[in-house]
């Protein structure tokens, strides 16, 4: 829904910054209708700028988002929201040149414009320069000449029986296929597959396979001569739990009190606030437990729903909630990152917010480093990891934001003007509820892994 949100917003705003004035061609009456009304514009005006311009060959439809012609000029523009021109892009540009050339109307020109991530928006609602814009004219005018081949063979699969073809990592490249669910129904599930082994090497896990050890738990012991890749093996078979000393150590090191922390950003395409960057992430929550020497735990938080800019009051409130003492717990690099950033936005605030950053101790490193459970399946994510150390612990219990994304979704709902009071009061408690597990969580697995043995 984010995606979708997304390309709507930079679609909009590309309209009235690259081609304003135009005529949007309307799909909610069909197909039939929305190419005869281009057809209507292209054909009675010479000069037309028009948004979803719709035309058709042999059965291939495509919509231009941005589509001018002068007199004999046509100037076509792909609008995308990524900040760079992808493979994949060519290929689309490609189809929408042959068909259009096919229907009587070749592109004299034909570009891609997409975000500029430099661009920093100034206010008052000016987007010029937020997009960049590639000239593609001469490759695009190449690739088409292969087009009406992958139409052919794409016909010849449509009329023929179920292709033949091996399932692999293809199946989600560049797009996950919608034929995913039935083509992998009959593929057997290896639920400890040899590729996930961590610290295994990709030529041996090859090596395993084509032996016939497709599963971990199966690998003969004669095949792993190194001590950690065993003792790795014999928690595939168990299932137990590698806590090393060196990681009980490690943690029993943190000093008192210990701040556990954890950000909500957002990172919106077209930027809403003066002086931000299109995708740069900007905080607007955090949630923060506080234990002492007794394992007593409090908890403070701060979440900013107005629909202002919340990183001045964010990073206030901040400085105040963490003190000038003691270790500040975080789950990888990402808020360290954040708040360089708010270091180099408010350099009235360098010197506290540098202090945060010299706290900071990043705990996804000693566990990547040193803890194991098979079921990790070699991703130590907090989602991943927190199951196999604090199972009471369970996401899934939360209401309407279980994740990042989800907390991204419910930020925009708030500060959405027509959400209604109800709906934002509810969706402030699961970000809130949402934000405070990610904390909650790091408790958990300083607590239980310095506290349990090898």
């Amino acid at each position: 829904e984010i995606a979708f949100r997304i390309g709507n917003e930079v679609g909009e705003v590309a309209q009235k910054v690259l081609m304003p004035g135009g005529v949007l061609i309307e799909y909610d009456r069909g197909l039939r209708k929305a190419i005869e009304t281009t057809h209507k514009y292209l054909n009675d005006l010479f000069d037309v700028t028009l948004y979803e311009a719709t035309l058709q060959t042999q059965n291939i439809q495509v919509r231009a988002d941005l589509f001018t012609k002068e007199k004999d000029f046509i100037h076509v523009v792909e609008v995308k929201s990524s900040t760079s021109v992808k493979d994949i892009y060519l290929v689309d540009c490609a189809i929408q040149y042959w068909v259009m050339d096919e229907a009587g109307f070749t592109p004299s020109k034909i570009s891609l414009a997409h975000i500029n991530n430099q661009f920093v928006y100034q206010g008052d609602g000016d987007y010029n320069g937020l997009f960049k814009i590639v000239d593609l004219t001469s490759d695009i005018s190449e690739r088409a000449e292969q087009v009406p081949g992958w139409v052919e063979q794409a016909n010849k699969t449509i009329a023929g029986k179920l292709p033949n073809v091996e399932v692999g990592d293809h199946c989600n490249k560049p797009y996950a296929c919608p034929f995913i669910e039935h083509c992998w129904k009959d593929v057997p599930v290896i639920k400890y597959p040899v590729t996930k082994f961590p610290g295994l090497k990709k030529s041996k896990s090859i090596e395993l396979i084509n032996a016939g050890y497709e599963d971990a738990r199966d690998i003969p012991d004669s095949w792993l001569d190194n001590e950690i890749l065993q003792t790795r093996l014999s928690a595939y078979r168990t299932g137990k739990q590698i806590i090393p000393k060196e990681l009980h150590n490690k943690l029993n090191q943190l000093k008192f009190p210990r701040y556990y922390l954890d950000f909500e950003t957002i990172g919106f395409a077209v930027p809403k606030w003066s002086g931000t960057r299109p995708y740069e992430q900007l905080p607007f929550q955090w949630s923060c437990h506080v234990e002492d020497e007794s394992m007593a735990i409090s908890h403070i938080e701060f979440l900013d729903t107005s629909g202002n800019p919340p990183m001045r009051a964010f990073s206030e409130a901040l400085i105040d909630a963490v003190g000038d003492f003691g270790p500040i717990v975080v789950y990888t690099t990402f808020e360290k990152t954040v708040l360089r950033n708010l270091l180099e936005r408010f350099p009235e605030l360098a010197d506290q917010l540098q202090s945060i950053i010299d706290r900071l101790f990043d705990l996804y490193q000693p566990i990547k480093e040193h803890y194991f459970h098979r079921d990790l399946q070699g991703s130590y994510s907090i989602k991943n990891v927190l199951p196999t150390v604090s199972p009471e612990i369970n996401y899934a219990d939360l209401v309407d934001v279980q994740d990042g994304m989800m907390a991204q979704q419910a930020y925009l709902e708030i500060i959405n003007e027509e959400t209604t009071p109800e709906r934002k009061q509810s969706l402030i408690d699961s970000l809130s509820k949402y934000c405070e597990m990610d904390t909650l969580a790091m408790v958990k697995l300083v607590q239980n892994l310095s506290r349990t043995d090898e």
